[in-house]
């Protein structure tokens, strides 16, 4: 039973917390299994409460959903179960009336408000105490099982998570408490964390005894050469596993700044990995997801304390290196540590080994630099995203829009038109931040513009409702086409701009753009509007003709769903780029032509 597994000297091998743990919590699995039992003959609700625990956590995906190769933490079973029955006991609700919910929202309730940093809470007592200076080095969250000097730190395992774990526990109990109907958002199955998280770190796998407290295993516990900024100071028989956990998490987090908000860990193995003869060659990988602020992802310098402050200013060199640490004087005067990193250029349209985001270039300095051992960081993975490269909302849409609302004014303030202009509806991918291909305009005419590249641009013109209007759908296009001439007359003669008329379009020319100009009527498509959207048709009924169906898409469903989709990309930052990343996938795949199709699918994720 000595931590080397060996005949060793007793003063060779002192206590240590997670050896104890791990052997107290086979000797006191009895006790465990009597006590949860005899809270459960007290507590009948406690039954469907720990399965709602239990739920929760694979909804949240801090347990494996089958055997074998999984993603996981140290979260099992038994730990919700103690945590639950501890919440019926100190709680105090009437034992026959509380129901499993109830429970449940205690359980959550346990999670969520005690600060596992500073407090502790004992198995069956309500309240929390105080944690001594010796517990605060041996665990980041305590749990004890009994008030006496033979207690087990049910939590010993969960040091490294129990802030993700805080943080979930806080959500559902938002949602519970929110929505009417919380199922699906508490309990439902969810998307891999790795699709939520924006950049992961996957180490390689460790020895099988990863997981195992084993004093031999000190110095290449994955621990840093010196102790990260805000890191737990880990005792000497932390396992290998746990340890990499701390100081990958503590040492990015430290790094990234302001630029993280928040750092989630996970395993990757077999949680249950067992052998009798001869142990596997691999153990558990450590997995690292961050969710990042898209606000600072691009700052390239980093500016650290002043020169004066000598501890601080230590602080900061050993986190970055003497290499990459530097001084630097601002305007104001001041003196400061200060890390420059390579920003890419603005044009760039993906991330790439020879131009990395910011992000991407601080995460591989850190892991090089703290990573221990040095095997250990040189093969470690980092997937990721074209972090800080894709951007929502492009300078170059922005000056479209400044130009389209410039053509706007100009139709607006026209005079000759014999009816009210209703709207003016833009049409194309890019008024919506979502182009992945530009289109480029025609030349003019008279050639005056031969030596210009201006992209082209779709726009539908609407007229106010009138009489005047006739009721053939060919008459009518033959006036839409008569009023783009008399706009081309007034667009040249009162502003002298250049434009060219055919029968169905109008192109206006602008210094930076060429705008399609449409004639959209109601009356011309309601016809075919009410045969395409009537649901209940009779058979043998002659479908409209595939030019109407055409006219019905391009004047009037897609200007709509542009105006829809706009104004989802300006409500949600991430959504424009995101669109634009599933358009090049589709692309790659042969799979062109169904931009609609992605735009939609895109803005259901969202």
């Amino acid at each position: 039973l000595k931590p080397g597994g060996q005949e060793t000297d007793s003063s060779s091998a002192p206590p240590t917390a997670h050896y104890n743990s791990a052997l107290l919590e086979d000797a006191r699995l009895r006790l465990h299994l009597e006590s949860l039992h005899k809270v459960l003959q007290h507590v009948p609700a406690l039954r469907d409460a720990v399965l709602l625990m239990k739920r929760w956590a694979m909804s949240c995906g801090f347990t494996a959903q089958s055997s074998g190769l999984s993603v996981f933490t140290p979260l099992n079973g038994f730990v919700l179960s103690m945590l639950t029955a501890h919440a019926a006991l100190s709680s105090n609700v009437a034992p026959g009336q509380t129901s499993s919910f109830q429970l449940f929202k205690l359980a959550l309730s346990v999670l969520s408000s005690t600060d596992w940093a500073e407090q502790k809470i004992m198995f069956g007592k309500a309240g929390t105490a105080a944690l001594s200076s010796e517990e605060k080095k041996a665990c980041a969250a305590h749990f004890y099982d009994a008030e006496s000097e033979s207690f087990l730190n049910i939590f010993w395992r969960l040091s490294p998570f129990i802030e993700e774990v805080q943080w979930e526990a806080k959500r559902a109990l938002r949602i519970l408490d929110a929505e009417a109907d919380p199922f699906d958002a508490v309990f439902g199955r969810r998307v891999l964390p790795e699709l939520v998280w924006d950049l992961v770190v996957r180490t390689p796998a460790m020895g099988a005894g990863a997981l195992c407290p084993d004093l031999r295993t000190g110095s290449a516990s994955g621990s840093t050469s010196t102790p990260a900024p805000n890191s737990v100071e880990l005792p000497e028989d932390a396992p290998q596993a746990l340890a990499t956990c701390f100081q990958l998490r503590a040492v990015l987090m430290a790094g990234l700044g302001d630029r993280c908000t928040r750092a989630a860990l996970r395993l990757v193995g077999d949680m249950r990995q067992r052998w009798r003869n001869k142990a596997p060659g691999n153990g558990v990988a450590v997995m690292l997801g961050l969710v990042l602020d898209p606000v600072n992802l691009e700052r390239a310098l980093e500016r650290g304390p002043s020169a004066q402050d000598q501890v601080a200013a230590a602080t900061f060199r050993e986190l970055w290196g003497p290499n990459k640490s530097e001084l630097r004087r601002f305007k104001d005067g001041s003196i400061l540590e200060c890390v420059v990193w390579s920003k890419p250029p603005a044009g760039r349209k993906v991330e790439s080994r020879k131009q990395p985001a910011v992000v991407t270039q601080i995460v591989r300095h850190l892991l090089t630099r703290h990573l221990r051992p040095t095997s250990l960081a040189t093969k470690t993975d980092l997937v990721t995203g074209p972090v800080g490269v894709v951007t929502n909302l492009g300078d170059k849409e922005r000056r479209l829009w400044a130009t389209f609302e410039t053509f706007r004014t100009h139709l607006c303030q026209l005079s000759s038109l014999p009816l009210s202009i209703k709207d003016i509806h833009p049409v194309d991918a890019s008024f919506s931040y979502m182009e992945v291909t530009t289109t480029l305009a025609p030349p003019a005419a008279s050639g005056s513009d031969a030596a210009f590249r201006r992209t082209l641009h779709t726009v539908v013109l609407e007229f106010e409702s009138s009489g005047r209007w006739p009721d053939e759908p060919a008459a009518a296009r033959k006036v839409a086409g008569a009023l783009l001439l008399q706009i081309r007359e007034e667009l040249a003669s009162d502003l002298g701009i250049e434009s060219d008329a055919t029968e169905d379009f109008l192109d206006v020319r602008y210094p930076d753009a060429v705008f399609r100009l449409q004639v959209f009527h109601p009356h011309e498509l309601t016809e075919v509007a009410n045969r395409v959207t009537n649901l209940q048709v009779p058979l043998g009924t002659a479908p409209p003709t595939e030019d109407a169906v055409s006219r019905l898409r391009s004047l009037w469903w897609r200007p709509r769903l542009r105006a829809s989709l706009h104004a989802h990309a300006l409500q949600q930052p991430a959504f424009a780029g995101a669109v634009r990343l599933c358009k090049r996938w589709a692309a790659s795949q042969m799979l062109s032509g169904y931009d609609e199709f992605v735009e939609h699918l895109v803005a259901a994720a969202f």
